[in-house]
């Protein structure tokens, strides 16, 4: 009996922080979804990796800043988009979350019609893989208009708290950039 119990204990002990990750991972899965899909992205840039949202605006700040100062007029109208209402003397202190922020609205911008249909998406987090204590993978079924599809998301966890890595290095993103611009 008492060796029962003690292999209870030793298995809560050793699952039950598996699964309240997986309910804070969820969870936060849904915020992020919840938000991007809205087109909130400031709230959406809350559920990044803090440190992947410094190393985009590390990438792109001073990309869409150079942008701002081309010669071509397409160029710069490209990054006055970006920018947006920012003044030109306040462009280089914009936050590593308003860079983000700017980049999704930039690409909404580009592809309203995707984000008309993300914004009636709904998720479902089908499987978390945790690759070690602090990182996983988490795989969802994203249903839209009544088709569904499969995608996944790495997560990593900062100061006790889960947040979505970004999709692709912040480097390969201003690499698209670059080539779109010609800078």
């Amino acid at each position: 009996m008492i060796k029962r119990s003690i292999l209870a204990l030793i298995f809560l002990l050793h699952w039950t922080p598996a699964f309240a990750n997986n309910a804070e991972i969820t969870d936060r899965m849904q915020g992020y979804w919840d938000a991007y899909s809205g087109t909130d992205f400031i709230a959406a840039a809350e559920y990044i990796l803090p440190s992947d949202l410094e190393l985009l605006k590390e990438e792109l700040l001073p990309l869409f800043l150079t942008a701002g100062q081309s010669s071509n007029p397409q160029v710069r109208a490209f990054a006055d988009h970006f920018f947006g209402d920012t003044d030109n003397g306040s462009r280089k202190d914009l936050s590593r979350t308003e860079v983000f922020a700017r980049l999704n609205q930039l690409v909404a911008a580009m592809s309203p019609q995707t984000f008309e249909i993300l914004n009636s998406s709904s998720i479902t987090v089908t499987e978390i893989s945790m690759t070690d204590s602090e990182h996983g993978v988490v795989a969802y079924q994203v249903s839209i208009q009544g088709t569904t599809g499969e995608d996944f998301e790495r997560v990593a966890k900062n100061n006790s708290k889960w947040y979505i890595r970004l999709k692709e290095a912040p480097s390969t993103t201003a690499g698209k950039f670059r080539m779109i611009l010609g800078i």
